[in-house]
């Protein structure tokens, strides 16, 4: 990254911290919103711009839905400031509910993605909240669905987190990330890096890569402008990440500090390229010695287990993977500290390019939530060439979701 685009930044996030501290004032909506981030997803860089802090609740002014929210996050960390004021917040509640969630005018507390996501998390922690209530408001939000079909990205997803505390699930929407603007951008990168499971839910997860390419275009040519603290908070965390990723990166593609996980990936790719070259020179044995041969894929197990070891020194066969649909399964390799996980398959009669496919989606699925594994690399002897269209096969199982790397590999190719 050179040093301009370097300060173009630092000038963007100087910017968006000083808007985060002159509004995010306490009792507001979005001084709640930026506490409960920075305390429930360890934001901490929002603690000194919250002003002031500790937080405070105006009891007389919880009739009032923005300080109602306000409260509502601070329900949601069990914060002692709320602790006595549980019976306050109830009543504040009980006359919000008397009210028409959805006026002509659209000015109500549905129609604020924060205040909505506030007052849904003290409906769900207030302990004076009766079952009643929560019905309420979980038909308001189910209501809310149709209603913000034709929102921004950023109130979509913020609805679709409020239901799903309540245990409601909106559908996912189809988006075009080319027409963002920076704070819908910011909110997919945000729940990508910091909820993944969250991204997965919503159907985010894949635009992760494109939405942090396109934020680091936009905020590198024009000047951010943010209408609200909660959308600057959000894009400060989401851009400082963007950021930071961009700078490792390109320190990784110039230097030699080590073997990290992207020499590592680069290692066991040339294995696995290389491979079919080593199974042929192990068959042709010096003073007419009976050749190494490769029949199944146990044979390819073990020989790629032995040169792993030649690279790796914690190198795990046969780890447990979490239960997908109702099955558990074992990974073939298990790259411990380089949290890669090499899976390895053979072709045959009954395991051509197609029934490949099949398996290699659900590993897919299946290694997504393993704790240890943050590359996957689908590897796929293929010395007979049944696979029709390798290429085809490689590009499409190959991707990145979210955090998690997939690279698949034929060989030979």
């Amino acid at each position: 990254m050179t040093t301009y685009l370097s300060g173009v930044y630092a000038q963007q996030l100087s910017t968006l911290a000083t808007h985060i501290a002159d509004d995010a004032v306490w009792p507001s909506p979005y001084a709640g919103f930026l506490y409960y981030l920075c305390n429930k997803y360890d934001q901490q860089f929002l603690a000194p711009l919250i002003n002031p802090s500790p937080p405070c609740v105006e009891l007389g002014r919880l009739y009032e839905a923005p300080i109602l929210a306000s409260a509502g996050y601070l329900f949601a960390l069990n914060h002692p400031v709320v602790r006595a004021s549980s019976e306050a917040w109830h009543i504040g509640f009980q006359r919000l509910a008397g009210r028409d969630p959805f006026p002509i005018d659209r000015q109500s507390f549905v129609y604020r993605p924060i205040e909505l996501l506030g007052i849904t998390l003290g409906v769900k922690h207030c302990p004076n909240t009766t079952q009643a209530e929560i019905d309420w408001l979980i038909n308001v939000l189910q209501s809310a669905e149709s209603r913000l079909k034709s929102a921004s990205c950023w109130q979509y997803l913020l609805g679709m987190y409020a239901s799903r505390l309540l245990g409601n699930s909106w559908a996912k929407r189809s988006w075009d990330i080319g027409q963002f603007p920076v704070d819908d951008l910011s909110i997919v990168v945000w729940l990508c890096a910091n909820t993944p499971d969250l991204a997965f839910e919503f159907g985010v997860d894949q635009l992760y890569k494109q939405a942090e390419e396109s934020l680091l275009t936009q905020c590198a040519k024009t000047e951010v402008t943010i209408p609200d603290p909660a959308r600057a908070a959000i894009l400060y965390s989401s851009l400082d990440r963007a950021v930071s990723r961009s700078i490792e990166s390109e320190h990784e593609r110039n230097w030699q500090i080590g073997r990290d996980q992207a020499d590592a990936l680069s290692i066991v790719i040339t294995l696995c390229r290389r491979f079919d070259l080593c199974v042929r020179q192990l068959q042709r044995r010096q003073r007419s010695r009976n050749p190494f041969t490769v029949q199944d894929e146990y044979d390819v197990q073990d020989l790629m287990h032995a040169l792993l070891k030649l690279h790796f020194d914690d190198v795990r066969p046969e780890e447990w993977t979490p239960s997908y649909a109702g099955n558990a399964s074992r990974v073939d390799f298990l790259l411990k500290r380089e949290m890669i996980v090499v899976e390895v398959k053979m072709t045959r009669d009954s395991l051509a390019q197609r029934e490949l496919a099949d398996q290699l989606i659900i590993d897919k699925e299946r290694y997504r939530s393993h704790s240890d594994c943050r590359i996957l690399v689908c590897f796929v002897y293929d010395p007979e060439h049944r696979c029709t269209n390798p290429a085809a096969l490689e590009n499409d199982l190959s991707e990145q979701i979210g955090l998690f790397r997939v690279e698949a590999i034929v060989s030979p190719a």
